[in-house]
């Protein structure tokens, strides 16, 4: 056998083999780094977390301790988002890695089995190095969305209800993902634009579709991925900013507990205290366009800033000291007013201009305002002695670099929105 044919076929090989030993409930009890395709020989090591509750099995030490330190952050945010502290048996979490496999591909899989009469949550990371922290934040917050269902006294689910030992989860993704969309201020700036300006334009699914999308019953279930995660991170954003938020989350709780749905119908009644669906949707509305005016980052510029920074640069005849009967058509950019330098009510449109121009850049980054800064000279500039040519190198400066903004937000907003993961790299920073 030549060892081109044995390099090409021992990719999929190895990944069969990794994916069969992981769909082995033994396999992932007994021997999970079996499971994360540690070839043999390979000295594999166990960490254990500081609250107990995390096990880390692997063949790098560095990988474990920046895994056990990153597992025991997003589960402290996951508690903060509940307004509870999860308190549960230790040694219920184990993962397994290996930065050095068989395989040529990252990949994360998650379980939960039954081990000793109780549940045991388990992760898998082959070539850990290259896996994705969305994929690996995805897997645990559903592990521990899980595991917060099963944290409530008297409602454990038992090895009779699944005598094959494998168990599925009880929280649906909509919850789980709006949990994880609440993570980090970035992701819930982010989820708030984009959700109000879909709204804006009309595209925003009802929630009635929401539902029955994320229940898996809509005919386009799920078709946009991005809408869906925006959208349930809202969702739970909105609840937690609702007053007893704890005994909200609590009730949702306890009836996933009772293995009964969290459907639309209860959610509006039972834990939003509204009169039925409509309600639910005409609340939802309020939340929505109560977006305007919410602040997740302070300082940091955002897609919709920029947005009304842009129409501010816009100058047309009756708007901002211009008289209505002067030559500037509507929309019409800043340079427009080169050819009005000497006209009379040209100071009072400065004057409107850069104050709008400053208010809408503070506190929305020193990139912004250093921007808004470039605009402000321009316009200084119009009624001094600064010659034409320098004023049109100040605007196409402050145009450049502005759409260099831009550009930055718009990949900055696919990198916190998972539509484009980032590339390799330690997936526990």
């Amino acid at each position: 056998m030549s060892r081109w044919f044995q390099r090409t076929l021992s990719w999929p090989l190895a990944l069969f083999t990794a994916t069969w030993l992981f769909l082995s409930p033994a396999s992932l009890s007994a021997d999970g780094e079996r499971a994360s395709g540690i070839l043999p020989g390979q000295r594999v090591r166990t960490y254990t977390s500081e609250s107990g509750r995390f096990i880390v099995r692997g063949d790098d030490p560095s990988v474990s301790q920046d895994l056990l330190r990153w597992v025991e952050q997003t589960t402290s945010r996951f508690e903060d988002i509940l307004q509870t502290r999860m308190a549960g048996p230790e040694g219920v979490f184990t993962i397994s890695h290996s930065a050095s496999t068989n395989a040529r591909a990252g990949r994360v899989d998650s379980g939960i089995l039954f081990e000793k009469g109780r549940r045991a949550y388990r992760m898998v990371l082959v070539n850990s190095h290259l896996v994705q922290q969305v994929q690996v934040e995805a897997c645990l917050v559903r592990l521990l969305a899980d595991y917060w269902v099963d944290c409530l006294p008297g409602k454990e689910s038992t090895e009779e209800m699944h005598p094959d030992g494998v168990a599925s989860n009880r929280v649906p993704e909509w919850l789980s993902e709006g949990i994880r969309q609440n993570l980090t201020a970035a992701r819930k700036a982010r989820n708030s634009e984009w959700v109000l300006d879909a709204w804006e334009n009309g595209s925003v699914p009802p929630l009635s579709v929401f539902f029955a999308r994320a229940a898996g019953t809509a005919v386009s279930s799920k078709s946009d991925p991005l809408m869906f995660h925006a959208q349930a991170g809202l969702l739970v954003g909105w609840l937690v900013s609702l007053a007893d938020s704890p005994a909200r989350f609590r009730a949702m709780q306890s009836r996933l507990a009772d293995g009964l749905p969290l459907d639309h119908w209860w959610l509006a009644t039972s834990v939003w205290g509204l009169k039925d669906k409509r309600d639910f949707d005409d609340a939802w509305d309020r939340w929505v366009l109560k977006q305007k005016h919410m602040v997740y980052q302070p300082g940091v510029p955002t897609r919709r800033a920029i947005a009304l920074f842009r129409d501010e640069l816009k100058v047309a005849a009756g708007k901002g000291g211009i008289p209505a009967d002067a030559d500037v058509a509507p929309g019409a950019g800043l340079s427009r007013l080169l050819d009005f330098r000497e006209a009379k009510w040209l100071p009072v449109c400065v004057r409107h201009e850069t104050a709008a121009i400053r208010l809408l850049s503070t506190g929305r980054g020193k990139e912004l305002m250093n921007i808004a800064d470039l605009y402000c000279r321009f316009l200084d500039g119009l009624d001094g002695w600064s010659g034409r040519e320098r004023l049109e190198r100040l605007l196409q400066e402050a145009d450049a670099r502005l759409a260099e903004l831009e550009s930055g937000l718009e990949a900055e907003d696919l990198r916190i929105l998972n539509v484009v993961p980032p590339g390799p790299s330690n997936v526990f920073e």
